[in-house]
């Protein structure tokens, strides 16, 4: 018996007809059954996808009567960002972290929310829907990027996930106790096994991943390291952080990104000291893995050492901070950093003040 991933062609990236009327018929079931009754975003669980063997982390929005969606977050990184979801301290960092956390999501939306993408789709499958939160809308989350377009295997996959949930909630009506047996280091996965050329799904426990994100590797020039420690040290307590801006970039015939600023502000003054714009092209963590060098050059662009740094945890802070020791300057960690919340603050309200700003054709 082979229990190994189904292997198809992945590397056709447009959805077929018959893909998309999967998926949309999904959906319709979903809405029928209204799984968020019975299943929560609180509890997630696994399916493994048969052509990848890659997992996703399967919750379901909706109790609270306001946004109805599922989500399947994707392998170990998705999880993370889940659980970092859960902790965000206000707002605009949440919104960081969605974005920045790979997941397929596939929600009920009014229908101004749908662009002609989406609208094309469905006059396609000759479909149409009416009312409040009735119309089906599908996006895949890449770390850095604006939530987009379903290329075919995410929608093969999201089609999967979607199934799965409308069996699940059907089975836990019938047998409400079916997950109650699970202890909190496992969770429940819907598991692919081929048997006599065709997919069957079995039940599976599993432990929860490792909670280790993708290590980032980065290079520093020694002369820029010497060059910084030779600097005399000033009483400038300096506040530094990588953020995300609010209006995507968009390029002719390519998904639209966002980008990110590195500030150097001064604590006491809430001055801008340096700032530099990245891209996270081709992807974020090979633009997070050129950090360190940046700020170090930025530093002696300027020429100051500062007494001290403060920083918010996070990845940019876990990249830099050995840096920063490795010449001498303490690091404080905070929740929040004054100058550049002020900062951040005020770019919000400038790039989003006119809806024309930053905008992108599908």
């Amino acid at each position: 018996m082979t229990k190994k991933p189904i292997q198809r062609q992945l590397s056709d990236k447009r959805p077929t007809i018959s893909e998309w009327k999967a998926l949309y018929n999904a959906m319709r079931e979903f809405k029928k059954l209204m799984p968020w009754e019975i299943l929560s975003d609180e509890e997630e669980w696994a399916i493994q996808d048969p052509e990848t063997g890659k997992y996703g982390y399967v919750t379901v929005m909706g109790a609270l009567g306001e946004h109805y969606a599922v989500t399947a977050y994707l392998e170990a990184e998705g999880l993370s960002g889940l659980y970092d979801l859960m902790e965000a301290v206000d707002e605009d960092r949440a919104a960081d972290i969605i974005l920045e956390t790979p997941m397929l999501q596939a929600s009920l939306e009014d229908r101004d929310l749908l662009d002609k993408q989406d609208h094309k789709i469905t006059r396609k499958l000759n479909m149409s829907f009416r009312g409040k939160n009735a119309w089906p809308w599908f996006r895949c989350y890449r770390p850095g990027f604006v939530p987009w377009h379903l290329e075919a295997w995410e929608v093969r996959f999201l089609s999967i996930a979607i199934e799965q949930v409308n069996l699940l909630t059907k089975r836990l009506k019938e047998n409400p106790d079916l997950l109650t047996h699970i202890d909190v280091n496992h969770m429940f996965l819907r598991k692919p096994v081929l048997k006599d050329n065709a997919v069957q799904w079995e039940d599976a426990i599993i432990e929860y991943p490792d909670n280790a994100e993708e290590k980032i590797h980065y290079n520093i020039h020694l002369d820029s390291l010497k060059a910084l420690q030779k600097l005399p040290v000033s009483q400038t307590v300096l506040e530094i952080d990588l953020i995300r801006t609010f209006s995507p970039i968009a390029e002719k015939n390519k998904r639209p990104y966002y980008g990110y600023l590195m500030l150097l502000v001064d604590e006491n003054s809430g001055m801008i000291l340096g700032q530099e714009l990245m891209v996270p092209l081709p992807d974020l963590n090979t633009m997070r893995s050129h950090t360190p060098q940046l700020v170090l050059d930025l530093l002696l662009k300027i020429n100051l050492k500062p007494d001290s740094i403060l920083m918010c945890p996070g990845v940019f802070s876990d990249l830099t901070e050995p840096v920063f020791k490795e010449v001498g300057i303490p690091v404080v960690l905070r929740r929040f950093l004054a100058g550049i919340d002020e900062f951040r603050a005020g770019l919000k309200a400038f790039e989003m003040r006119d809806p024309s700003n930053g905008s992108f054709s599908g």
